[in-house]
């Protein structure tokens, strides 16, 4: 990490002419950078902002110049996407873009790139991954799943298919947070001097995301859902095992009630009454599973089932760690009796 490696160069080669568009980089990606860490070989090299780098090397976070504001940068190039631009641009224009039902991550700005043909930026927010920090209580967790739930459904009322819903392409906004975090090192402050300070779901609850539009497609209206088959992050969808076209739309519900099943009834305790739905979403018969309304609605139904004492418990993981499951039961009461006497929402509800 002393070097600047290969996958870093575009953005190296467009930092200036980032800066120009309005937008710094991070010194790593500046031109005659030098590693700050070699000045202190002592220094914990995850605690220096330059050793730090996001995940993928299409991704890179920068600071807006005109307000400091911290954003994403995701270069996109002919052979990734088919239509993410265009999808992700028609969620993030009126009316759709300041509908409450809207779960897409808003598009900033498009940026398209001098010296390469078609090569875009997309500018969008700095995210979180969805279940980061963990949820306290199960009806926190269940309000992560209502807002997702929704947020496809606006897709699909929109005539959009998403066709990659998994854990990695699900996020929530900071707002839950208090400070800022680093946007590579999201446990710790923009700055790496401490943990970054937030608040509890249940006081603060977030806006879910859903990401990554690489594999979506818009269809026209009264055009027939049938679309290429087209593999996502989740492996297991039936369609995909045939080479024949098949309903996107459809694939979404499998994918959706994979991400339950697998994240919730069998990942964490407690949410063993979203089987049955989660089972009726990846039916083997495309034709036999819920559409995303009736999905919506049984969700709806099975929560207003559960009694106050059930949403309030504890959201814990299946073979967590011991020490740091025992610690957040300590910290669990208190808070519990806390909300109940504040008259938080037992699923906490966007303000």
């Amino acid at each position: 990490m002393h070097e600047i490696g290969d996958e870093e160069r575009f953005w190296v080669n467009h930092y200036e002419w980032l800066k120009t568009s309005g937008y710094e980089l991070r010194s790593r990606w500046a031109p005659g950078w030098t590693a700050s860490w070699l000045a202190d070989p002592k220094k914990d090299l995850m605690l220096c902002d330059d050793f730090l780098s996001m995940p993928r090397a299409r991704l890179m976070d920068a600071t807006r110049i005109c307000d400091q504001t911290r954003v994403l940068l995701k270069l996109l190039r002919p052979s990734y996407s088919r239509y993410e631009q265009k999808v992700q641009a028609f969620f993030s224009q009126e009316p759709q873009a300041s509908d409450p039902r809207n779960h897409c991550v808003p598009l900033l700005e498009t940026l398209e790139v001098p010296d390469e043909d078609r090569a875009q930026i997309l500018v969008m927010p700095i995210l979180r991954k969805y279940d980061s920090p963990a949820f306290d209580t199960i009806g926190e967790a269940l309000g992560c799943i209502q807002q997702i739930f929704e947020g496809l459904q606006f897709m699909h009322h929109n005539n959009v298919a998403h066709r990659d819903i998994s854990t990695f392409n699900l996020m929530m906004d900071g707002s839950m947070f208090t400070e800022e975090f680093h946007p590579a090192q999201v446990e710790y402050t923009r700055d790496l001097t401490r943990k970054a300070r937030y608040i509890s779901r249940t006081w603060k609850s977030p806006k879910y995301y859903l990401i990554d539009f690489g594999l979506s497609r818009r269809f026209e209206e009264g055009e027939p859902h049938i679309d290429i088959r087209i593999l996502g992050g989740v492996k297991t969808v039936p369609e995909a095992r045939s080479k024949e076209p098949y309903d996107p739309f459809l694939a979404d519900i499998y994918c959706l009630g994979h991400w339950v099943d697998k994240e919730f009834v069998k990942g964490r305790n407690g949410f063993d009454f979203l089987r049955n739905l989660s089972k009726d979403m990846m039916q083997e018969d495309a034709s036999k599973r819920p559409t995303i309304d009736e999905a919506v609605r049984r969700l709806q139904d099975l929560i207003q089932g559960l009694s106050a004492w059930k949403v309030r418990s504890r959201a814990s993981k299946r073979h967590g760690n011991l020490f740091i499951g025992l610690g957040r039961v300590v910290k669990h009461w208190p808070d519990r009796i806390v909300y109940i006497y504040s008259h938080k929402p037992a699923v906490p509800v966007l303000q």
